[in-house]
C-alpha cells in the first residue's frame, strides 16, 4: 500500500536509520519511495500538540517499550510504575489535547486531528495491565472503538514464533465495541478462519533478507 506520507519519531538512531530504508530508502522497489517522509530522533515526551495535530495522520502506530509488562527472566514488570512508560503517557496526554482542541476550536472540525485508526503492538504480558487500563480510559474518552488480539506471526507464515498483543482502534467506530481484556482478546484474525495451517506458506527466513545488505545475489 503507497504511503502519501509518514512521519515517525524515535529516540534510537539505529531504528531511525531502518525507518528511513524501509519508507524512504534507495529500493527501486520501494512503494513508498515517493512519499513525503520524516524521521526524527526525539522523546515522544517531547513533542506538542500542535506538532502531531499538524500531521493530521489517518493512522498511529506504535510500539511502546515491552520491559515494564514481559515475563522474561529476572523481569521486574514494573508497569506504570516503570519510568519508560512515560512515552505511552504523553500519547494519551496528546489524544486528550487535540481532542479537547478540536472540540473547543472553530478553526478545527470536531476529531479534524486525531487519527482515524490506532495500532499498539507489544508483548503478551501487556494485556491485563494497568498501563493498559489507562489506555482504555483514554479510548473510550475521545470516541474510539477497539478490538485486541494474541497473535503469533507464525499463524500467517512468518518465521517467527513469539506471541505478540495487537490493537486495533477506530474512532466512531460502527464495528468496534470497547471490551476490556478477558476473553474479547481474540486468538485468531477473521481471514485465518477460512484458511487450516497447510493454507498459511511458511516464508523462509531468507525471504525477509536484504539480498543487497547480505552481499548474496
Amino acid at each position: 500500500t503507497h504511503l502519501e506520507s509518514c512521519h515517525a519519531y524515535e529516540i534510537s538512531l539505529h531504528a531511525n536509520g531502518t525507518y528511513r530504508r524501509n519508507f524512504n530508502g534507495d529500493n527501486e522497489n520501494n512503494p513508498n519511495k515517493q512519499s513525503e517522509f520524516t524521521v526524527t530522533a526525539k522523546l515522544i515526551e517531547q513533542l506538542s500538540t500542535s506538532t502531531i495535530a499538524s500531521h493530521r495522520a489517518d493512522i498511529w502506530t506504535m510500539s511502546p517499550p515491552c520491559q515494564p509488562f514481559t515475563s522474561t527472566t529476572n523481569a521486574k514488570r514494573l508497569d506504570g510504575r516503570d519510568p519508560r512508560t512515560a512515552g505511552f503517557r504523553a500519547i494519551m496526554r496528546l489524544l486528550d489535547d487535540m481532542t479537547a482542541q478540536s472540540l473547543s476550536s472553530e478553526l478545527i472540525h470536531a476529531h479534524a486531528a486525531s487519527p482515524k485508526w490506532i495500532v499498539v503492538e507489544n508483548v503478551k504480558g501487556f494485556a491485563g495491565s494497568d498501563t493498559l487500563s489507562e489506555w482504555y480510559d483514554c479510548l473510550e474518552r475521545n470516541g474510539y472503538g477497539w478490538r485486541e488480539y494474541l497473535l503469533s506471526p507464525m499463524q500467517l507464515g512468518i518465521p517467527n514464533h513469539r506471541k505478540r498483543y495487537y490493537m486495533i482502534a477506530e474512532r466512531d467506530s460502527e464495528r468496534f465495541g470497547r471490551l476490556r481484556g478477558g476473553e474479547s482478546i481474540r486468538e485468531t484474525l477473521p481471514c485465518m478462519l477460512e484458511m487450516n495451517e497447510e493454507a498459511i506458506r511458511r516464508r523462509p527466513l531468507s525471504d525477509y533478507i536484504d539480498k543487497s545488505m547480505t552481499g548474496d545475489e
